[in-house]
């Protein structure tokens, strides 16, 4: 299995995402407010504002920017992590999409979360142009998903897929009207990311990349692809993505959002579930172990800056990913922990619990 890390990626897709959260801003406060983010950060924030510096943006943005049509789903993974910007990724995308005549069509799938093996996949390759749209038409007006859509975005869809370079030309269109834009918001983008990226970069020279897929998805055979490709965003939380024989993964500092499932909630109930079956006494051993223990996990400690509130619901969440083993044998209640994994799971998950549990010193 090749595991590699690609920052540049991630900052490409999020002027896709900044794109997207132009024309829908209230769903996405909406599914913050689901779960408990309270707070955006900088580049967010930034894009939130810049309707009301310009009002012709979110006009300029349609119509490949409805709610259901996320970047993700049409977005040409391999192209994204091969490209060193965002007019580069455009060129690159252009051909690669030209040259991927069903591209859309897969892309309509995943829109309307239905996997391409409902199909029979023998035959995909195969389907005429008049098969597409068919089949495209019936997705659209008699799925589950497709059935409560607006008319005017069912129409936009089956343009995507009924003249591909026509909705490809509008998307070149738009996309590089709204580099500029996009550009002055490079800096507080990035720092939004910086300290993932030095987690990740870290992990990469050491050759660890590996450690993060349990943590991203338990429930996914990472051995099913060859390749595995990672990047950084600052919009969203986990997202994975599967494209030629390669996983590709977009991590975030939100909640983790695997695959479309409900993964993120099973994970917080996992955890509340970890805090609620424990005892004080035992919780309040695990952070004495903590802070008690020899140089290396002070340093640990200093280095996150967590608070003893933030590091009490962290410990409590690391028993549940077996980062931190119990010894409840003759009732001690003594706690070994794998210091290697913890410095970079205590990182990883810190935003991710202070959103869902509110924690607050």
């Amino acid at each position: 299995m090749n595991i590699s890390f690609n920052p540049q990626a991630g900052v490409i897709y999020d002027m896709f995402r900044a794109m997207w959260i132009l024309n829908n801003i209230d769903e996405e406060q909406t599914y913050k407010d689901r779960r408990n983010i309270s707070q955006l950060n900088e580049f967010e924030s930034l894009v939130h504002e810049l309707p009301a510096k310009n009002n012709e943006l979110k006009k300029l943005l349609r119509p490949y920017t409805h709610a259901i049509m996320k970047p993700e789903f049409f977005l040409d993974m391999p192209s994204l992590w091969a490209s060193t910007d965002a007019s580069d990724f455009l060129v690159k995308y252009s051909k690669a999409v030209s040259d991927k005549p069903n591209f859309f069509f897969s892309a309509l799938h995943s829109m309307l979360t239905i996997p391409m093996s409902s199909i029979n996949e023998s035959k995909y390759f195969n389907f005429s142009p008049k098969d597409i749209i068919q089949r495209s038409f019936d997705l659209i007006t008699n799925s589950e998903q497709g059935r409560k859509l607006k008319s005017y975005v069912k129409w936009d869809l089956f343009t995507m897929v009924s003249e591909p370079s026509k909705f490809l030309s509008q998307i070149m269109k738009l996309s590089y009207q709204f580099i500029p834009q996009y550009e002055a918001l490079l800096t507080p983008r990035i720092l939004a990311t910086h300290r993932l990226n030095t987690q990740l970069k870290e992990l990469q020279e050491n050759n660890d990349l590996a450690k993060i897929l349990p943590e991203v998805s338990q429930q996914m055979d990472w051995d099913q692809c060859k390749n595995i490709s990672i990047t950084t965003s600052a919009t969203v939380g986990a997202r994975v993505l599967m494209q030629d024989d390669t996983f590709y993964v977009i991590l975030g500092t939100y909640q983790s959002e695997i695959n479309s499932s409900n993964f993120h909630e099973i994970q917080l109930q996992k955890t509340l579930e970890v805090i609620h079956s424990i005892s004080d006494p035992s919780r309040f051993s695990i952070i004495s172990s903590i802070l008690n223990a020899p140089a290396d996990s002070q340093e640990l400690v200093a280095r996150t800056g967590f608070t003893k509130a933030n590091l009490f619901y962290h410990m409590n969440f690391l028993l549940d990913a077996d980062l931190v083993h119990a010894d409840k044998s003759n009732h001690t209640n003594k706690y070994a922990l794998n210091f290697d994994e913890l410095y970079f799971h205590l990182k990883m998950f810190s935003e991710y619990l202070n959103y869902h549990l509110n924690i607050t010193e």
